[in-house]
């Protein structure tokens, strides 16, 4: 008058477990419909086969290429960083030249007025 063995998923807290335990439910995350599952490595690899993002051979090669384009465009960044400083050091290099030459000749001329005002 025991009661019969509860069955595999009879002790767990969720009704059917089977979502969790097995890829081939349709509501599971790692389900993958028989389209994408069967893929043969000859359409995979066919020049007019579309770049299957899911693979880990083209997901190492899009990896490999994002981070060199991040790279080269950190590269770039530096160097439109570094021409506009360039650009930006040169042009108070021209000005401050400018006002030396300025500053020279108001003083070359104060120095002859006060030079005509103490002779006259």
């Amino acid at each position: 008058s025991t009661p019969p063995p509860r069955p595999r998923y009879g002790m767990t807290a969720s009704p059917d477990p089977r979502h969790i335990t097995e890829a081939n439910m349709p509501n599971c995350s790692h389900y993958m419909p028989d389209s994408e599952r069967f893929k043969t490595t000859s359409s995979m690899s066919s020049i007019f086969a579309v770049p299957d993002h899911r693979s880990p051979q083209m997901e190492d090669t899009m990896r490999k290429h994002a981070r060199s384009e991040f790279r080269v465009e950190r590269i770039r960044e530096r160097q439109r960083e570094f021409s506009e400083r360039s650009h930006a050091a040169n042009e108070a290099t021209r000005e401050f030249d400018e006002l030396k030459v300025a500053r020279k000749a108001l003083n070359q001329f104060n120095y002859e007025r006060k030079c005509r005002m103490s002779c006259a």
